[in-house]
Parts: C-alpha cells; structure tokens; sequence
C-alpha cells in the first residue's frame, strides 16, 4: 500500500518517513538473483584477466595458468594434477 503522503506537498509523518524507507530497502527475489548469476559469471572474467596479466608479466605458461586455477570458485577449482594433465595435453 503506497504511503499517502508520496503524492501531496505537505510533510510526511515520522511514521511514514520510516515506511518509504524500509520499502527502498527491500529487494525483489528475481532482482537478487540476477545480481547473483552476474557476480558468478564475472569471477570467470576475472580468472581469465588474472591468467593474461600473469603471463603478460612473462611468467611461465603452467605458473600463469596456475595463477588462475587459485583465483577460480572453490566449487570449480581443479586440483592440480587435473590441471597439470590438460595443461601437458595442450602443449604442442
């Protein structure tokens, strides 16, 4: 129920000063969720920039994407043997 002060000129009430204040708070689940997903999909852009800016800096090829594997998302780190295996099986 909107604050039947929001439209008129005159002064709110403390009452519904406080009321406008908790609804701007307040956050819509799909809303919520979203920023969720973009924050879960921007840890893979700031995996694949650490891996660049490591080997701009002329660091070795398995130590710069070794960089990487620490910064990737607990749940979708990959230990170290994996990483060495796909790393030799990718050298040419």
């Amino acid at each position: 129920m909107p604050c039947p002060h929001l439209a008129s000129s005159r002064p709110c009430s403390a009452s519904s000063r406080r009321w406008r204040i908790s609804t701007s708070r307040r956050r819509c689940p799909f809303a919520s969720r979203l920023k969720a997903v973009v924050e879960e999909e921007s840890k893979y852009y700031e995996v694949i920039r650490a891996v660049l800016v490591a080997h701009l800096h002329g660091n070795a090829p398995q130590v710069s994407v070794e960089t990487g594997r620490k910064m990737a998302p607990n749940q979708h780190m990959p230990t170290f043997q994996e990483l060495e295996e796909a790393v030799q099986s990718a050298q040419i």
